[in-house]
């Protein structure tokens, strides 16, 4: 009894002292009611009056008291007051969620017949297509493709009619403009640039035919290209004889670098020409040439000791030819005709100083002939204002950059035009590359130059498709011929690196069966000639040479082009490739490769990759394709 009154009065006191408090006595009431939460978790009150010592009646006195008081104060009573603001904020939040995704009212969604405009402003709303959907055979996803057609031809119709009826409805056409370019068929403003005249052509219609040419420019002021050859019509210096000329050469349609080059030349413009070879760059610079020096008068042996009007430069004979050859047939059509004449070395130096004597005002040839001849003063330049460096890397390559200072600091430019007033100096450079040499050659010589650039310049035109294989030495004679079973109706040129290897290859091919012609620098101009002739003609449809027929030369209908000896150097290699695949068409090039040419086999597999080409595994794994040559390594 003495310990269950002293339970009692404990629990008395403990209940009452938690009523009686503030902080103290919220813990105890808190305490209290998780007691009586666990008691009723047990499912039984006689447990709890067993485990306090307390009677039920006492429990519920005590429980009242508090439970009052609590109410009173603002007590929580086992978290009872904060669960029920926590339910009451929760029925808020539902009901405000509830108003918000309700169906709106009527007052707010209704619309009157007066509200809807659509009708009255667009017949395209007025009547819409029914969908049929169909089934069976025939059918596409449930859509009967015949009612399908049926139904855009509708739309179609209506179209046409809404644009016809309502033209300020029509949005603008930039995207479909941006697809038609891409695709070929540009149209501007509702015109494609080629239906408009000049007059309505806009910077934006010349932006997009450079851009449809590919055709990249830098300078100041750069003249628009031209569309066609009847665009020259709008430079009065440009001859008609001379237009009238070009179409019975055959030149139907200028090429981009014809396009861009030509105005910036008739505009009296220094021009940096880069563009792929087979191009047409030799038109892009005779015909500016031509068309300046047709009003001048003409130089006759009573005025030759004042020199041409005008030199051109070349790295080899054979490329100077060429120029010669097309110089003529377009200096024909001018009235009067214009004469020109190629001094060049290996050939009769007494027959070129009795044609400087009769009057020349184009002179065509080769750096080292032409500066001997000025150093020896059989050629002055007094009169020569225009001056053009056909392949000038190349020239600078091969060493002529002394010599081609030295012609441009002779040229004085004493010549006046139809104003009265001194020609200023034009200078012209064209190349299918260009190096940082001749850069700062033309940083040097020229003034407010145009740069015009095609394409991609330095690289292989894409139309070339390139093989390159491992041959023994031994082997390569049996691999070219299997070559030449491929080529049997176009032309083939085979590069050697020495002279003596060409001689071996050729004498090697006659005794095949081939017709066979060779020209490498031991040669004389005549014999070049002659042998350049024959593969021109196809009387000889291989021709074995060396580098020398590597740059600048146009032969058409070349097929094949076998490099049997790697160049040692990878721009040899983009220009000997370049002899094929000319004016359009397709072309082969193959690569005989032994470990021999290691030193290029990094390059090479770069620009194999380059011109996404096939890379074969000889190369693609050889160690000295995986780093680039000069490259220390550190193995420590």
């Amino acid at each position: 009894m003495r310990a269950s009154r002293t339970g009692t009065v404990s629990g008395l006191g403990m209940g009452m002292s938690m009523a009686k408090t503030g902080a103290s006595g919220r813990s105890g009431v808190q305490t209290g009611g998780r007691s009586v939460a666990r008691a009723r978790a047990g499912g039984s009150k006689a447990k709890v009056v067993a485990a306090s010592g307390l009677s039920s009646d006492m429990i519920n006195a005590i429980k009242e008291s508090y439970l009052v008081r609590g109410r009173g104060e603002g007590l929580s009573t086992g978290g009872s007051g904060e669960r029920a603001a926590r339910e009451k904020k929760k029925k808020k939040r539902q009901r405000q969620r509830v108003g918000r995704f309700s169906a709106p009212s009527k007052e707010s969604m209704e619309w009157g017949d007066e509200d809807d405009t659509s009708e009255a402003v667009d017949e395209l709303y007025a009547n819409p297509h029914t969908f049929v959907p169909g089934f069976g055979r025939g059918r596409f996803g449930g859509i009967d493709l015949e009612v399908k057609s049926e139904g855009a031809k509708f739309y179609d119709e209506l179209m046409s009619k809404r644009v016809a009826e309502h033209p300020e409805l029509v949005k603008p056409k930039d995207v479909v403009e941006v697809w038609a370019r891409r695709s070929g068929t540009a149209v501007v403003g509702g015109k494609h640039w080629g239906e408009k005249e000049l007059s309505e052509m806009t910077a934006r219609d010349w932006n997009i035919v450079r851009e449809d040419f590919d055709i990249k420019v830098k300078g100041a002021k750069v003249p628009p290209p031209l569309r066609s050859w009847a665009d020259v019509g709008r430079y009065s210096n440009f001859p008609p004889s001379l237009t009238a000329g070009i179409y019975d050469a055959g030149y139907r349609e200028p090429t981009p670098i014809q396009m861009q080059a030509i105005p910036v030349g008739l505009e009296a413009r220094d021009i940096i020409g880069l563009a792929e070879t087979g191009s047409g760059k030799t038109a892009a610079f005779l015909l500016p040439l031509l068309a300046r020096l047709s009003y001048l008068p003409r130089v006759s042996p009573t005025t030759a000791d004042s020199g041409p009007y005008a030199v051109v430069l070349a790295p080899t004979r054979e490329l100077a030819q060429q120029i010669e050859d097309e110089a003529v047939k377009f200096a024909a059509e001018v009235e009067p005709p214009l004469h020109s004449c190629v001094i060049v070395g290996g050939t009769d130096k007494t027959r070129q100083l009795s044609a400087l004597r009769d009057g020349q005002d184009i002179v065509i040839g080769t750096p080292g002939r032409i500066n001997e001849l000025i150093e020896s003063r059989y050629l002055v330049l007094t009169r020569a204002f225009y001056i053009i460096l056909d392949e000038a890397d190349r020239m600078i390559d091969m060493g002529f950059a002394p010599q081609v200072g030295s012609i441009l600091e002779a040229m004085k430019g004493e010549v006046s035009g139809e104003n009265g007033k001194a020609l200023q100096r034009q200078t012209v450079m064209f190349s299918a590359t260009m190096a940082p040499e001749v850069f700062h050659l033309a940083k040097e010589y020229m003034v407010d130059e145009v740069v015009v650039e095609i394409g991609k310049v330095g690289r292989a035109v894409d139309r070339i498709k390139q093989f390159v294989s491992f041959v023994k030495p031994t082997k390569k004679p049996a691999a070219l011929q299997r070559v030449l079973s491929r080529a049997r109706n176009g032309l083939v040129i085979v590069f050697v690196n020495e002279k003596s290897t060409v001689a071996t290859v050729a004498e090697a091919l006659s005794k095949a069966g081939h017709a066979v012609a060779v020209i490498h620098g031991g040669k004389s101009q005549a014999d070049r000639e002659s042998a350049l002739r024959a593969f021109r003609s196809g009387s000889r449809n291989v021709i074995v040479a060396t580098d020398v027929l590597g740059r600048g030369i146009d032969v058409p209908n070349v097929t094949h082009v076998v490099n049997y000896d790697m160049p040692r150097q990878m721009e040899v290699y983009t220009h000997r490739i370049g002899r094929t695949a000319r004016a359009g068409k397709g072309g082969e090039a193959h690569t005989f490769l032994t470990d021999a040419d290691s030193g290029v086999f990094y390059y090479l597999k770069k620009f194999l990759r380059e011109t996404n080409q096939s890379i074969p595994h000889a190369l693609a794994n050889h160690e000295a394709a995986m780093v680039k040559p000069g490259t220390v390594l550190d193995l420590s």
